[in-house]
Formats: structure tokens, sequence, C-alpha cells
């Protein structure tokens, strides 16, 4: 037995002394009882180690031969268990006070929602049990603040602002409704002008007098709705209104026939690991994607400790070859490119490709494109009009 071995299962001197100690050592032997340290004080006398556990044995023989024993000194768990097992209660009881206290620490207790009216509350209640802010949950379980503020903007519009504290075992949530204004403002009167030139497709005018028609040929600057009501200029509005024109654009194109496309599969792989310090415990997902991972440390009390709980989300990814017939991808990139740069509003009405170039998986056009959008902007009545 190892000095280790001998520590954990704890050893003791034994002085004995009789006239048959050489029988009773080797009674000893025969029953597997380890000896070791051995002193001969005299021809009755000796003291010799052996495990704490062999003490039951030692007693039972020596009354065969004899020998009167003495517990010299005793080492190991065992004697340390003896002089300190009137502590372990309160030990213990200590050690389960300790767990209660952090477990407490950890749970939600309060959740409460200041502002906006009884509905807006109701929403912000059901919404964030959805995402685990709920009294007797974990906080570690708990969406962190910023997705939590994140959603509730994103889900429910009548809030225009929301803000969260974390103060313990306890979250205060504040939102504010948006206000509808109902005052009118006082808009200065304006003129409707032509920020492009084009011919007019369409019209829908609200406020201001027309001095354009449909399929009217318009340059950039000319007035299309007057925000004079009459000639002498004493009536004026500001000019409301949508302006709808045919314009023409000269495009260059590079178009990709073939096309990798590396993309995430859904379900991700959620993961948990323990964090103590700078120590993780637990095992890398080294095959997959790692997007996106959420740290929530652990509490005693209000404070922080150096242990957390990260949350790791894995995506599986796949690669594909996508290829391209130009004939049916052309319209969706030229609408795209035109979306990019005019609006979402634009629409594409005709296209005529005037070269095209290709070069291996490449193609690139130069071409020209009629498009209709809006074309009217404001422009303020000044005092010269």
């Amino acid at each position: 037995m190892n000095k280790y071995g001998r520590k954990i299962k704890g050893t003791v001197i034994v002085d004995v002394e009789g006239k048959q100690i050489e029988s009773f050592m080797n009674r000893l032997l025969q029953e597997n009882v380890h000896i070791s340290s051995l002193r001969r004080k005299s021809s009755e006398k000796a003291s010799f180690q052996i495990a704490y556990k062999d003490i039951a044995l030692l007693k039972r023989f020596r009354k065969s031969y004899q020998c009167k024993i003495r517990f010299n000194r005793k080492s190991g768990f065992p004697r340390i268990y003896q002089q300190r097992k009137k502590w372990i209660p309160a030990m213990i009881g200590m050690l389960i006070g300790v767990v209660i206290i952090f477990c407490l620490s950890n749970l939600i207790w309060n959740v409460t929602i200041k502002g906006g009216t009884d509905e807006s509350r109701y929403e912000v209640q059901a919404l964030t049990q959805e995402l685990g802010l709920v009294e007797g949950n974990w906080i570690q379980q708990t969406e962190n603040i910023s997705t939590i503020e994140r959603e509730i903007m994103n889900k429910i519009e009548e809030i225009s602002y929301v803000g969260i504290q974390r103060q313990g075992t306890s979250y205060y949530i504040e939102i504010e409704e948006s206000e509808k204004e109902l005052e009118e403002q006082n808009e200065r009167p304006s003129h409707l002008v032509a920020e492009k030139s084009g011919t007019v497709h369409s019209m829908f005018v609200t406020d201001g007098r027309p001095l354009v028609e449909v399929n009217d040929v318009v340059k950039k600057g000319d007035v299309l709705v007057s925000g004079l009501l009459d000639e002498e200029g004493e009536n004026q509005t500001t000019s409301k209104g949508e302006i709808w024109a045919e314009v023409w654009y000269h495009l260059q194109l590079t178009i990709n026939l073939r096309q990798e496309q590396l993309k995430l599969l859904p379900d991700p792989v959620t993961s948990y690991h323990l964090r103590i310090g700078d120590r993780q415990i637990g095992k890398e997902e080294n095959e997959l994607r790692l997007v996106h991972e959420e740290k929530t440390p652990f509490y005693f009390f209000k404070w922080p400790l150096p242990i957390s709980l990260t949350k790791r989300y894995y995506y599986d990814e796949q690669s594909s070859e996508l290829e391209y017939d130009i004939e049916e991808r052309l319209p969706s990139l030229i609408e795209e490119r035109l979306k990019r740069e005019l609006g979402q509003q634009v629409k594409l009405e005709y296209q005529k490709v005037l070269h095209e170039d290709r070069d291996s998986d490449k193609v690139k056009l130069e071409m020209f494109v009629k498009v209709i959008e809006d074309i009217s902007t404001q422009q303020i009545i000044d005092q010269g009009d």
C-alpha cells in the first residue's frame, strides 16, 4: 500500500505485550493483515503498524494469545473523521445552506412592468414569458436582456421604447407607447417638381393644381403640380401627390451564370458549456459552424461569480453549385439593381440589350431599360413665385 492509500484508509501504531507475540502476529498475517514498521522492544514487547480497518481483527485474536494491546498513534482520514465527526452535521447544514442560497440567487423572483396601458403590459408580459423571463425560472434559461428588448420592439408595434434592468433576482421592465399625434403640421406652401426627365404614365394628386397630364413629356425641374391655386398666387397650399413617369436608364451588368452557394441548414445544435474562470467544461462541436453564443453568469446574492453558463448555437453547412440561365435570371437581376438604387416601388417596364460579352461563366451586358417611378419632389414656394 502506498503512502496515499494509507492516508485515505488510515493507519495505527499498535504496542503489543505478551508471551505469544510471534504466534499472534503470524495469525494476523494469515488473516491478510498487512504489518509494517515492526519494532521488537523485548522478548515480550513489540510495536507495529496496521491499517485502521484491521483493528477489529486485532481485538478478536488478542485474547486467544493472551496479549495486551495499546493503540499508540492513529493517522489518516478515519482518525480525522473521528476527531471531526461532531462537526459534520453543522458542516453539512452549512453546505446545504450555501447551496440553497446559491440556487435561490439564480432564480427569477420578480418581474415588474411599468408604463403603457394595461393591454400593452399584458402583451409585453406574454412575450417575455415566451422568452423565459418569468418568475420561478432560472436566470441562465432566460434570453439576454438585449434580445428581449429587441423582440419587444419588433413584435409590439405600440411600443416606442423599452428598457430592462436587472437588480439581483428582480427584473424591471419600463415601456413607453408611441403617441399618435392628430395635430396638423404647419406645412409651408410648395410645388411638386420633376426630379427626373420622363413621360408621365399616371398621376395621383391630393393637394395642389396639376399642370401636366398623362403622356406629357417633362424635363427635370418642370413644375408638375402647383401650390398656387389661382393666377394671382393669393391662395397657396402644400402640393401632395405622386406623378409616375416612364424613365430610361443605361445599365451595365455582370452576371455569374454559375455560383457556389453555402447555406446554413435549419434546426441548430444547441450545446451548454460550464466556464470556470478561463477554463471551459464541455465538448466543442468542431464539425459544425458556431454562429451565436450567449454567456450567463451565476450569482451569489447579487454578486456575479467567476462561473458562467455558455449557450452555443451550431449550424450544419451545405454547399451547392447553382447554374443560371441568362434569360431567366436577367429580369430579376435588373429589378434588384433598380430597386437597390432607386427604391422598392420602382417597376421594370421594358429592357433592350445593346451588347453582350460572354467570358467563361460570366456575361457582361450593356443595355437600356425603361422603368416607371415616382419622379415628383417637393419644392418650397419662395417669395419670388
